[in-house]
């Protein structure tokens, strides 16, 4: 919350300047809907708010604090919500963070303070932020408290005390906005999308974010993947019959951070600095892609444990060169932005199609490999005879150890072997690993 402070004061302006443009315009809106109608209506209000700048998009800005604390609250919900950690840890009255406080019960119907809590917190931080604000906003601000209650009623306490915390700090920061700027005048904000120099500069961190968001979502993923793909899909991918699933998932999360998050927080800067921004994000794709690249030091195959076979131990030359080469890239990079500024795009889009290549190579690399390695694993080798005139008798051992010690214990203790008389002994015939 306070990393993000600037862009939440941000966020308040945006809505303040919202408000003030429909207050504005709100006697002509209502002229135009009670004296028109139909496709007349509508041609009539979208002339009046292109005489007024004003586009219905722009509604969007009274929510931008809400959209900025969602994807935290979703985070947070997934996290604390199946945390089993939680599960018999007290912490003050709460006797289990792992489940509903349940302070006071009456009859089977337990009553939780903390949502109730929160939820108060809730509603007096909505009648302060929006103390000056039109009957709409704070039917809004309450609905949303009320919607909060009860989704979060019956939730693990760890989440609701989270939550409540965070309803804390947003009535503390609209008490001090109070009490700091009583009566506050809100002025009219630049629009950065109106400034060409803003989109230029826009598209040079999406195009420099797509890098990043490939490099580290895909081709870093791909490349470690496309190595020993059978155990690392089978040991922490959720989808064990391709890698390409993992891949998937692991760059929509990079795409989250560098394609949606970024770009947000750069708009909210009201475009101060875009292009020292999109220089050194060109710098951030230049310096990623060759540390990729140059600087991938082979240590062998990664384990299921996410270890290496070689230890990652770098000499201090290594860490030294490796700086000087992201340094000289760097600045290489800031001397053809200020200097040669139009061949800035161009970089930015070798870098991309590299990636695109590189990412596409890995990709078909690790499925192929893993396709090859499964259809290996799966009992070409295997074969069992089954009697069609007689009994078959089979026993399954499901081996809590390893698996390979089996035929050093027939050996050891011939006693067990001669329980397994007669049988034949099949090895990791149903299991899939070594």
């Amino acid at each position: 919350n306070l990393l993000v402070l600037p862009l939440y004061k941000r966020a308040d302006e945006l809505q303040a300047e919202e408000r003030d443009i429909q207050a504005k315009m709100s006697a002509g809106v209502k002229h135009i809907k009670k004296t028109f109608k139909g496709d007349e209506r509508f041609f009539m209000l979208q002339e009046y708010y292109r005489i007024n700048h004003y586009k219905p998009v722009y509604a969007l800005k009274s929510s931008l604090s809400v959209l900025l604390q969602i994807p935290f609250f979703i985070a947070a919900y997934n996290l604390l919500s199946g945390m089993q950690s939680l599960h018999g840890i007290s912490f003050g009255f709460i006797s289990d963070l792992g489940s509903e406080d349940a302070v006071i019960t009456i009859g089977d119907f337990p009553i939780n303070i903390l949502p109730i809590l929160m939820t108060l917190i809730n509603i007096i931080s909505g009648i302060i932020y929006t103390r000056n604000h039109p009957i709409k906003e704070k039917i809004q601000v309450y609905g949303l408290a009320a919607i909060f209650l009860v989704l979060l009623y019956h939730s693990p306490s760890g989440l609701v005390f989270y939550w409540l915390l965070n309803n804390a700090f947003s009535l503390l920061k609209n008490i001090i906005d109070c009490l700091v700027k009583p009566g506050l005048k809100t002025h009219k904000l630049s629009d950065p999308i109106k400034d060409d120099s803003f989109g230029k500069d826009m598209r040079i961190i999406m195009l420099s974010c797509t890098v990043l968001a490939l490099l580290t979502g895909l081709l870093i993923p791909a490349g470690i993947v496309s190595l020993n793909p059978s155990e690392l899909t089978n040991t922490f991918i959720s989808n064990p019959h391709s890698p390409l699933t993992y891949l998937l998932k692991s760059t929509l999360t990079s795409i989250g951070t560098f394609m949606i998050w970024i770009p947000v927080f750069v708009y909210l800067l009201k475009g101060r600095h875009t292009k020292k921004i999109s220089y050194a994000f060109v710098a951030a794709a230049s310096v990623g892609m060759v540390n990729a690249l140059l600087f991938n030091k082979d240590l062998g195959l990664l384990s299921g444990r996410l270890i290496y076979e070689k230890p990652m131990v770098f000499q201090p030359a290594d860490i030294v060169i490796n700086i000087l080469v992201d340094v000289a890239v760097a600045a290489a990079v800031f001397f053809i932005a200020l200097k040669l500024t139009r061949y800035i795009k161009v970089i930015v889009l070798v870098l991309l199609v590299s990636s695109m290549i590189t990412c596409s190579t890995l990709g078909f690399i690790a499925a192929k490999n893993y396709d090859t390695d499964f259809t290996k694993s799966i009992s070409d080798d295997i074969h069992i005879p089954f009697t069609t005139t007689g009994q078959n008798v089979v026993v399954i051992m499901m081996d809590r150890m390893i698996g390979a010690y089996i035929p050093y214990i027939f050996d050891e203790y011939p006693e067990i072997q001669s329980q397994f008389d007669g049988f034949t002994y099949y090895p990791n015939t149903i299991s899939f690993g070594t």
